[in-house]
């Protein structure tokens, strides 16, 4: 068994079925474990987790050589002499050292990320979010924060034991645009006398801020010049000789000013105040970088519920799970601006502050990733003059944000407001606004209220109008639906619905209330067809299966019809005489007219199995039955795997090997495409307006849909059948084998997972975290914190079988079962571990507190989470631990002793003291100042709290940055949607999915699970004498909540089967009109009596519609034969008045007479090749045509055009149809005036419970004159 690519469709879905097999296979004799934590190197053990939306943290991951120069030394120490017993030396001061070193430099980054490093950034660019929420940014590479060593407080990775944290290269920082905004001159002066990037406008004179995020483009040269440039510094210098800078390579600088850049490089007094560092031995004051240590960590995050197609980039390595990854995360310690003064710090910490312009949210944020290389190297604190001068830091990415006041929303906020729309505008439809609209219709017109009702229930079904061009080519209107539907439709749509088709106009249906006709599954079958030829590899796959089917069962079938004849050389001679004639034969038989070989019709293959080739072994009814169960048995093996080691062929399942890697292709593809793969988004959601923004919109897949699809693709490659695609209906039954076999009989007991359901989600959520994860347990997972049963096991199958990002704000999910059933009650759309949120507190900024000590001053609300380091109650793990506030200005700076549960009635408000504790917290945790986190006292707190409020669970006596990334990240925010139990149960044909064919038995169509053979699942009880096995459930609805309205469901076709026989025309036509494909009792319901037509018919040149009796005869040049050129000849067809009440129309038939007398039309037409008749205004009727040979009383041929209904039930009401009309195209006349008399036929009839009977038939006539021209 081998794993599914990442890059490919179901791939979750397959690899999880290989993993169950695989786990609990006879043949695996061993499984891998793993452990956590560090091994003797400095890399962590990355074993798998336990389960979805697990995540393990971890300080530090550093690669195993960073960026920089090496040195490799080798070192032999030779002793001599030594006794041979012992091998000990005699002398140990006696001995040879050999010594030699190697010198090597590992290339990093610097000065640019490569493409594709980060995976994601929040906030997003260009949303916005609170104060309060400090900015991040995760990367693919679980290393790339630590590829250089930074600073000389690292401690060499050699060191044992290891650091519990390593200072990155890189950090992130907030900025305001007053504190990176340049002058003009500024610009200039670091631009002058040096050469401009090349990436500058022509004429450019110096050098161009950002507009966006203030950085400024400049060579390398531009920056090295900086330390040279007054009122500026840099920590970039060209001070190595064998690395020589590329002056003229690209870099983006930022220039925070001097008092800025040292209040974020500062280092704190034992109140927690912002001081210089100490200096070293030198003199010198460095740039402490020690508090970006606790900002930067590693998460393993599993990914099995994320979208696969949402960048899944994470590093992996050896001994971690398959759906897993490893991504490193960056946390800025500055938050966004609050409302007030703007505060521009000293350092050391003034008395007074100095205070800049008022702040007003919502205002702009600008984060810069910056490289911290060199800054302890070649920057020295103080500067002489901090206000005015300006920093270089080199920027490698960045973005911008708006801080939105408390007031504003943010994605918590659009997540409840997506969950509010929960169950009332939750399904995938025209909105319900515009449907009210419809529903209200306070029309007096009984009529149009009755259309208006019929519109409501359509759109209520998901269809929408759209523009419609007709064989006709008039432009007009049509129904239309995608796959995806609020109501489940039944399956098949009625019992006589087509199993296959070979034309996409045969899955038309015209909605009898309106006329109009609906388009949704001829749309699909056309699509099918597209896709498939547009595969070249699935295309050749199936070509060359058929061609395999026809060839094996052609020569089984030849093999057994000759039985024993060639078993012996006497019994091959006796049987010479019979093939010798059978092949003079062949001849005689080609010369029929019928038979003619004409080079056009090279290709064509006839309607009827009677006009196959005589040596065919497909012509006979006997022979084609044998020839169809060779198909199947060829078939049966092409479909199965590879033998087992105890030689059992089973079918192939996409977990075993195939036999066929051609039927691997097809399975795939068809599979793929259940799962809604590569269908255009537009056959998805059908309207924008029924996917508005910041919504989520429910759906079930519509299994006829899917039917015709497939059936389109299927249909290629026929070259042998026009009717029955015997290939085509073995091609299904082995895909229905597919859907009704379990897995594995032991160690995954069920059939493969086909989608049945679904939702769309479309909001600024996706796009902020792109790896959204969606749940949908089995049976609730005991350790979910949403989770109400711990007891219950969770499944092995997969719980979400699609997930994928449809555009940047789009969320496709897809499930195998009905919501609200007893496996399918809830959803949980959630916040990955790996992308949430990081804040300063729980509660920020001006104090509420009344007590006027407090009120007024900015303090901090932190909540602690609980850590554990040793066992994981699960009673209690996800509650708070504690909750301490901080008042970090004013007269009461410090811990507060309470904290204040605010109440909307001040008098009611409450103090809840804080737990004492043994060592005190640090009394500032904030600098408002400068807006940063006090990183070195946030860790002491956290570690403080946690050891003492923790007792033996947590056991670690120092921070790290894991531990700060756990307490600074927001709490993991969800959406649970509870799924009311449905009202009516999922159809069987939906548990356990089928394509409807024939039986391979008997020779009659069978759609149900195990139709024509054995298989997992029910099947529904036959319709008699329909050919379709239907699931016992009528009108289907199926509603996902208990809150939603209960409606109808799809109405298409609920008319009994079609009639037994068609209405009796002259005998002469008898083979003209469509044939019933059902065989009814007879019924004792008779026949009224004949009565006159009830058209008005009439026959004229096109464009003489207008014109007088006369000029409507048809003109004719019997002296000039090569003038009498194709005509389109107009058939009008307009009722009498007044009409008979109440009849059903079945059929409409036309007899043209045909030949060389004055008395026939036409001399000839080939309904073959020739342009055919077309409506030209009711699309309820299809014309067909035929040619018949009459040889009784008299020798007569006829060209016949059937008017027949497209409707299910064959029938259409005589009133719906004021103009039956039609043009039969390039019609040439013969040439020989005279009358030429067509007879018209028409039929009615009606359905009952017992089936159709015949109720009259009407007749006409149109003569037609050919007049002589000269």
């Amino acid at each position: 068994m081998a794993s599914v690519s990442q890059t490919q469709p179901r791939r979750r879905v397959v690899n999880n079925a290989i993993r169950v097999v695989k786990s609990q296979s006879k043949d695996v004799t061993a499984t891998a474990t793993a452990t956590t934590g560090a091994d003797d190197d400095h890399e962590p053990k990355l074993g798998p987790l336990s389960g979805p939306g697990q995540v393990r943290l971890f300080s530090y991951y550093s690669p195993s050589l960073q960026a920089g120069e090496h040195t490799v030394t080798i070192i032999h120490d030779i002793y001599a002499p030594h006794t041979a017993s012992t091998l000990v030396p005699v002398d140990p001061t006696k001995h040879l050292t050999l010594k030699s070193e190697q010198k090597f430099e590992v290339f990093g980054l610097r000065f640019s990320l490569p493409p594709g490093a980060v995976h994601q950034s929040y906030p997003p660019q260009g949303h916005g979010d609170h104060s309060e929420v400090l900015p991040h940014i995760v990367f693919n590479d679980a290393h790339m924060p630590w590829e250089r060593d930074v600073s000389t407080k690292n401690p060499p990775l050699t060191t044992k034991p290891l650091s519990r944290n390593l200072t990155p290269w890189l950090a992130l920082l907030v900025f305001t645009e007053d504190e990176l905004k340049l002058t003009p001159d500024q610009l200039t002066a670091m631009g002058a006398g040096q050469t401009l990037p090349s990436t500058l406008p022509s004429g450019a004179t110096s050098l161009i801020q950002s507009h966006t995020t203030l950085d400024v483009n400049m060579t390398l040269g531009n920056v090295l010049n900086l330390n040279t440039t007054s009122g500026f510094h840099c920590a970039v210098v060209d001070d190595d000789p064998e690395n020589v800078i590329d002056r003229s390579q690209a870099v983006n600088m930022i220039f925070p000013s001097g008092d800025l850049f040292t209040s974020l490089f500062c280092s704190y007094d034992a109140s927690w105040n912002r001081v210089l560092p100490a200096a070293d031995k030198t003199g010198k004051i460095k740039p402490d970088l020690s508090r970006y240590k606790y900002m930067a960590h590693v998460r393993q995050v599993n990914q099995a519920q994320m979208p696969e197609n949402s960048n899944l980039t994470g590093s992996t390595e050896d001994g971690m799970g398959e759906d897993e990854g490893v991504y490193s995360i960056i946390i800025s310690h500055r938050s966004g601006p609050l409302n007030g003064l703007q505060h521009f710090p000293a350092t050391p910490k003034a008395a007074l502050p100095s205070v800049g312009s008022k702040i007003e949210l919502p205002k702009t944020a600008i984060v810069h990733l910056v490289s911290l290389q060199s800054i302890e190297d070649n920057i020295s604190l103080p500067f002489t003059d901090p206000t005015n001068s300006r920093v270089g830091l080199v920027s490698l990415y960045s973005w911008t944000y708006t801080v939105l006041p408390p007031v504003g929303a943010n994605f918590i906020d659009s997540m409840r407001n997506i969950g509010a729309q929960v169950p009332s505008e939750s399904w995938l439809r025209t909105p319900d606004f515009l449907l009210q609209s419809l529903k209200n219709n306070t029309s007096l017109d009984p009529k149009a209220v009755k259309i208006t009702n019929r519109l409501y229930s359509r759109a209520m079904d998901g269809a929408f109008i759209v523009r419609y061009m007709p064989q006709t080519g008039e432009e007009t209107i049509a129904f239309s639906r995608g796959a995806l539907t609020p109501t489940l439709p039944k399956h098949p749509l009625t019992p006589f619905w087509p199993t296959e088709s070979n034309f996409s106009t045969n899955l038309q249906i015209v909605d009898k209330h309106l006329g109009m006709t609906d388009i949704t599954y001829s749309t699909a079958w056309e699509l099918g067809r597209t896709l498939a030829i547009a595969d070249r590899a699935f295309t050749a796959a199936l070509n060359r299966l058929r061609h395999s089917l026809n060839l094996y069962a052609t020569n089984a079938t030849k093999k057994t019809l000759q039985g024993s004849a060639s078993t012996s050389r006497g019994s091959s001679i006796s049987n010479l005489k019979a093939g010798v004639k059978l092949l003079a034969d062949i001849p005689n038989q080609l010369s029929d007219d019928s038979r003619a070989v004409d080079p056009v019709r090279l290709w064509t293959v006839s309607d009827t199995v009677g006009t196959v080739p005589p040596t065919s072994v497909r012509r006979s009814a006997e022979t084609r039955s044998l020839f169809k169960s060779n198909v199947h048995t060829a078939m049966k093996n092409i479909a199965s795997a590879q033998p087992t080691s105890d030689g059992d062929l089973l079918p192939f399942n996409e977990i075993n090997v195939p036999k066929s890697p051609d039927w691997a292709i097809v399975l795939k593809w068809v599979v793929d495409k259940m799962y809604l793969y590569n269908i255009p988004a537009h056959y998805l959601i059908s309207d924008p307006s029924h996917l508005p923004k910041e919504s989520i919109r429910f759906f079930y897949i519509d299994p006829n849909w899917i039917d015709a699809l497939i059936d389109g693709a299927l249909s290629i490659g026929n070259h042998l059948e026009n009717k029955d695609d015997i290939a085509r209906q073995a091609f299904k039954h082995q895909l229905n084998q597919y859907f009704q076999n379990p897995l594995d009989e032991t160690a995954h007991p069920f059939n493969p997972q086909i989608p049945v359901h679904g939702f769309l989600l479309r909001s600024g959520v996706v796009q902020a975290y792109p790896n959204i994860e969606v749940h949908a347990p089995w049976h609730p997972d005991p350790n979910a914190p949403w989770a109400e049963d711990k007891n219950i096991k969770t499944d092995p199958r997969t719980q979400v079988l699609r997930s994928d990002l449809l555009d940047k704000d789009i969320l496709l999910c897809l499930f195998d079962r009905q919501p609200g059933s007893a496996n399918f009650k809830s959803i949980v759309i959630s916040q990955p571990p790996h992308q949430q949120r990081y804040t300063v507190a729980k509660n920020f900024g001006p104090s509420t507190d009344p007590d006027p000590k407090y009120f007024g001053f900015n303090e901090v609300e932190v909540e602690f989470r609980k850590v554990y380091t040793t066992t994981l109650p699960l009673a209690d793990a996800y509650t708070p631990l504690d909750s301490r506030t901080w008042v970090e200005d004013g007269p009461a700076k410090g811990e507060k002793p309470y904290n204040l549960i605010v109440d909307e009635d001040p008098t009611k408000n409450r103090k809840i003291p804080v737990k004492a504790l043994s060592h005190n917290n640090p009394p500032s945790i904030f600098d408002f100042e400068c807006m940063s986190v006090i990183v070195p006292a946030f860790a002491t707190a956290c570690n403080n709290i946690l050891t003492q409020e923790m007792g033996n669970f947590f056991t670690d006596t120092e921070p790290s940055s894991a531990l700060v990334g756990l307490q600074l990240a927001d709490t993991i925010n969800y959406l649970h949607i509870k799924l009311a139990d449905p009202l009516t149960p999922l159809p069987a044909d939906m548990v356990t999915r089928f394509f409807p064919v024939p039986d391979i038995t008997s020779g009659t169509s069978g759609s149900g699970p195990g139709a024509g053979a054995s298989g997992a699942g029910a099947s529904g009880p036959s319709t008699s004498g329909s050919g379709i096995s239907v699931p016992t459930v009528t009108s289907t609805t199926v509603n996902p909540t208990s809150s939603l309205s209960a409606r109808a469901g799809f109405k298409a076709a609920t008319s009994p089967p079609a009639p037994a026989s068609p209405p009796a025309p002259p005998p002469h036509i008898t083979n003209t009109i469509r044939q019933a494909t059902t065989s009814l009792a007879s019924s004792t319901h008779t026949s009224s009596a004949p009565i006159p037509g009830q058209f008005f018919a009439d026959a004229f040149q096109l464009g003489k519609a207008k014109a007088s009796k006369a000029d409507k005869d048809l003109p004719v040049f019997p002296n000039s034969p090569s003038r009498n050129i194709p005509l389109d000849l107009i058939f009008a067809f307009v009722p009498i008045s007044p009409q008979v009440t109440g009849l059903q129309l079945h059929v409409v038939t036309i007899q043209i007479p045909m030949g060389t007398k004055s008395t026939d039309l036409l001399k000839t037409y080939d309904i073959g090749f020739g342009p055919g008749a077309r409506m030209l205004s009711n699309e309820r009727f299809n014309p067909l045509l035929s040619v018949f040979n009459q040889t009784t009383p008299i020798k007569q041929d006829w060209l016949i055009v059937s008017l027949v209904p497209r409707s299910t039930t064959q029938l259409v009401p005589l009133v719906h149809n004021p103009d039956v009309s039609f043009v039969l195209n390039q019609a040439t006349l013969n040439g020989v005036p005279g009358k030429a008399t067509c007879l018209i036929h028409e039929g009615y009839g009606i359905m009952d419970g017992t089936g159709f009977h015949n109720t009259t038939t009407g007749g006409n006539h149109i003569d037609i004159m050919k007049l002589a021209k000269s």
